[in-house]
Order: structure tokens, then sequence, then C-alpha cells
């Protein structure tokens, strides 16, 4: 998965987490936090590319936060 955040500062950042298919997917979406505005399930090269496209706007725009 690859998910976007945001904080209670406007600031936002974008990172991966995986699951198998084997993982309940109640639980696989328990671990998504309350702040997250994007999550987009992809394969694992896809996501990466996603979530570093993500945080290079998020930059570009002054935004960009490690949480």
């Amino acid at each position: 998965m690859a998910i976007t955040k945001e904080n209670e500062n406007g600031g936002k950042c974008a990172y991966m987490d995986f699951f198998t298919t084997n993982e309940n997917l109640l639980a696989v979406m328990k671990r998504i936090p309350k702040e997250a505005i994007s999550v987009t399930v992809i394969d694992k090269s896809r996501a990466e590319e996603l979530v570093n496209f993500w945080n290079d706007e998020f930059k570009a725009q002054g935004v960009f936060e490690l949480f």
C-alpha cells in the first residue's frame, strides 16, 4: 500500500506498508492511520514510485514532514 497522511500542522508524507494475501484485510486496514488522506493498493515497485513522487511533490510545495 502507498499511504499519504497529514499531521495537524498541515505537514504531509507518504510511505509504504506491505501485506500478504494471507493477512486478514480488516487487520491490514486497522494499520492505516486516521490521518491518512490517500491509500492506494498496488504492487511493491509501483508503490515505491508513487510514494517517491508524492514526497517529491510535498517537498516542492514546502509541506513535506516526516512523522
